[in-house]
């Protein structure tokens, strides 16, 4: 089962396991043999000012509607679970202004975390340094793409090449997604816990990419 992501009414489930009975009683009584149900994920995390569900109502319909049909259950809460776990941490390279918009451009890009420039979803960005005085920005990135946006209308300090930003709510369809467009190498994975920090991915080099790419005998000699 699954009825969307980033559900915020706690509702929906409640309307989606009632059906699920009875699906359970007409495929058995067909003589299938159902013994496991994925209800699905969908909970919502915070990328602004989201609600969170009401857990305790969902865990209250688990166990009245889908514990009686004595399968094993599946869950798949996983942005829930890490979305807000990771973050995309970026340099800025340069400060664009124009009569109009003040670009902020990052060494992060499209190809690192896709999700704004795929569906326009918001992550929230934050200036590693403390503000004094805020501008207003677009947040983009160094590859020659339109969609190679962050953000629009950003509030941050004051910021100059070499500050910091954090894209937040990265940890889910992040790294996952990302990919080597535009020969870009993959960031490296810093794992954080309390003051504790670790490389866990090291930084790939474009050596890494090249070297995985095999020419042909058959074209060397052409």
């Amino acid at each position: 089962m699954h009825i969307g992501s980033q559900v915020f009414e706690v509702s929906a489930f409640e309307k989606a396991f009632q059906k699920l009975p009875e699906l359970v009683k007409t495929l058995r009584d067909q003589g299938h043999t159902v013994s496991r149900l994925d209800i699905g994920g969908g909970f919502p995390i915070q990328y602004s000012d989201e609600s969170l569900l009401d857990l305790k109502a969902y865990a209250e319909w688990v166990r009245d509607i889908i514990v009686p049909l004595e399968t094993e259950i599946i869950m798949e809460p996983g942005r829930f679970l890490v979305g807000n776990a990771g973050g995309l941490l970026t340099r800025v390279i340069s400060v664009k202004e124009t009569d109009e918009i003040d670009f902020l451009i990052t060494d992060g890009a499209m190809n690192d975390l896709i999700r704004p420039t795929l569906y326009d979803a918001f992550h929230e960005i934050e200036a590693v340094k403390s503000p004094a005085t805020s501008k207003t920005y677009s947040v983009t990135g160094p590859v020659c793409e339109s969609g190679d946006m962050f953000g629009h209308d950003r509030s941050l300090p004051d910021m100059t090449a070499g500050d910091l930003c954090l894209i937040k709510s990265a940890g889910a369809y992040g790294f996952c997604m990302a990919s080597n467009y535009n020969s870009r190498v993959l960031p490296a994975e810093i794992l954080v816990y309390g003051e504790k920090y670790q490389l866990i991915r090291p930084r790939q080099t474009l050596e890494d990419i090249i070297n995985v790419e095999k020419v042909p005998e058959w074209v060397e000699n052409l």
